[in-house]
């Protein structure tokens, strides 16, 4: 079974490295033997698809004859593992096979930011270091005092100036919802998440309904969010845009 080492899967309170091998709730590394192991890893791989029992004791155990009561007992302590909420992520079709449903989300450690999320490290540095400091430096070489634009409606090409000259704005998106967020770095060392309509008017910090929330980056759908808490360094979290379903991220996704 290939490994994809580039991708780490997070579902719910859960997520699975392929490439380290490791297991964790909640950021707790968990111990799951090595093929239950593989046999998560497959499901993940192939969620939302139906899985016949030939097809998963091929690609889990290759030539190795084994009988579908293995395969069984796999599933259901996966089962027992998985289904903390009475969630039942791993569905028995009868006499096709197998399902895994559950919203997983695909981690990228070094790709570029092509799917859901895939690029906290890259964020991260963002945050705290030379990247950051970089992007920063050329707003200000763009912007540094130029007049702050009014609140009317502007044409789609004009520019909209996010700094003053006294505070540094940092990476931008445009939100699915017509509005700009962006960074501001309000204190040294400090950023924080801010938003504002798109002729520049009504700008204001972000406070989205997580208890302690800092700064952030949303999914391109607006129904996940990445971030960092008030006073807790470098711990980055994902949790629903409602604040539900949060998780704290392990270290090897940084």
């Amino acid at each position: 079974m290939a490994d994809k080492a580039d991708v780490t899967y997070v579902f719910g309170e859960f997520s699975l490295d392929p490439a380290r091998r490791t297991f964790a709730r909640d950021g707790q590394e968990v111990h799951l033997p090595a093929k239950e192991f593989d046999t998560l890893h497959y499901f993940l791989e192939n969620q939302g698809r139906i899985l016949s029992k030939e097809e998963m004791l091929s690609a889990i155990w290759g030539d190795t004859f084994v009988e579908e009561g293995n395969l069984a007992q796999y599933v259901s302590r996966l089962r027992k593992l998985l289904n903390t909420n009475g969630d039942n992520c791993i569905q028995t079709l009868p006499k096709k096979g197998y399902r895994f449903d559950a919203d997983v989300t695909v981690i990228g450690k070094e790709a570029s930011p092509t799917g859901l999320f895939n690029r906290p490290k890259l964020l991260l540095v963002g945050i705290t270091g030379l990247v950051l400091i970089a992007i920063v430096a050329s707003w200000l070489l763009l912007f540094r005092g130029k007049p702050a634009v009014a609140a009317k409606p502007i044409a789609k090409s004009q520019p909209v100036v996010l700094t003053d000259g006294k505070q540094d704005d940092g990476p931008v998106e445009w939100t699915s919802d017509n509005h700009i967020r962006f960074f501001r770095r309000v204190s040294p060392g400090r950023y924080e998440s801010w938003i504002m309509n798109l002729d520049g008017s009504d700008s204001h910090r972000e406070e989205p309904p997580i208890k302690g929330f800092q700064n952030g980056f949303w999914s391109p759908d607006g129904k996940r969010v990445y971030f960092m808490k008030e006073g807790e360094g470098g711990t980055t979290y994902l949790a629903n845009s409602d604040g539900s379903n949060e998780i704290v991220l392990p270290p090897s996704l940084v």
